[in-house]
């Protein structure tokens, strides 16, 4: 995550109770939590332009409807239409002729609603 840095770390990183609630309606335990924080500068570049993430346990790839999202939801992350579309561009650009994918963009953007864990 990228925050500015006048942000206190104790808005981003909550980690008093192990137990947290109301995740998709159940309680979700949290165990082995690590979590390094790092100044960028410290590092010897500059603010990335991009960040990759790699998770160790499975990623909710669903986004939620349109009534939820209005309620304050997050937008989960990563983005499935994201994923998809970087698949079928790299597919495009290196299959056969015969095999192209003629819609990409509609298999993105149906990426996000089919998709699930």
């Amino acid at each position: 995550m990228i925050v500015d840095e006048d942000l206190p770390i104790h808005e981003v990183v909550s980690l008093e109770r192990s137990e947290v609630e109301e995740v998709f309606g159940a309680k979700a335990l949290l165990e082995q939590v690590k979590i390094d924080i790092r100044n960028f500068s410290s590092l010897g570049f500059g603010r990335p332009k991009g960040i990759r993430m790699d998770f160790k346990s499975p990623v909710l790839l669903q986004l939620p409807s349109f009534r939820r999202f209005k309620r304050g939801r997050y937008v989960l992350f990563p983005i499935p239409s994201l994923i998809i579309g970087s698949l079928v561009d790299h597919w495009n650009a290196n299959c056969d002729p015969k095999m192209l994918i003629k819609r990409p963009a509609f298999l993105s953007m149906y990426a996000n609603y089919l998709m699930m864990e």
